[in-house]
């Protein structure tokens, strides 16, 4: 009777140690997506920052490149003067242009960039979620299973108890009739010889 109950002990602590080691994989399976949010919010935000610093030097070198025009519009000077303003104007706007260009596609590149992130990022995420809900799906199994086992081991050890009293009552019962019985057996040896002599 102790092994038996012993055994459904062991049992329901093996129960209750799988449903808190799901419990904790569950909990690292969020961490985890915790921190995959956060990495690619990060990517993100530096992207923004990056484009919006690309904007800033654009508009700046736009104000160059027209100042630099204003002058060469402006210029009505000696001819050998005005040459030389005008070659060092046509280097600076090519020079302009060209950092226009790159600009550009720098701007390209940093907007693929994050199409790309946040893509992979509704990747992970979604990946993520299933996982949480495979493991959720897995948590409530365990747990069914455990009620369902718990049950029946109650069920079980109630049917023991009961098997135990019956038992005891039963061996109430054949006490007090051994004891009738030696009483009577007694009684009748105290007569028999009461008879002889």
């Amino acid at each position: 009777m102790e092994a038996g109950a012993k055994a459904l002990t062991e049992r329901e602590i093996r129960l209750k140690k799988e449903v808190q080691e799901k419990t904790k994989s569950r909990q690292q399976l969020s961490l985890v997506m915790e921190e995959y949010e956060k990495t690619i919010s990060q990517l993100v935000a530096q992207k923004e920052e990056e484009k919006k610093e690309s904007e800033v030097q654009k508009e700046l070198l736009m104000k160059e490149r027209d100042t630099a025009m204003q002058h060469l519009n402006n210029m009505e000077i000696a001819f050998n003067d005005v040459h030389q303003k005008y070659e060092r104007s046509k280097t600076v706007i090519e020079g302009m242009k060209a950092n226009e260009d790159v600009l550009k596609r720098s701007l390209a590149e940093y907007d693929e960039a994050i199409k790309t992130a946040n893509s992979k990022y509704e990747s992970l995420k979604n990946h993520a979620i299933r996982q949480l809900e495979t493991a959720n799906q897995e948590l409530d199994l365990i747990r069914r299973s455990h009620q369902v086992e718990q049950a029946k081991l109650k069920a079980m050890l109630k049917k023991a108890e009961v098997r135990v009293t019956s038992l005891e009552e039963s061996l109430e019962q054949k006490s007090k009739e051994n004891q009738e019985l030696a009483a009577i057996c007694d009684e009748l040896i105290n007569k028999v010889g009461s008879g002889t002599n």
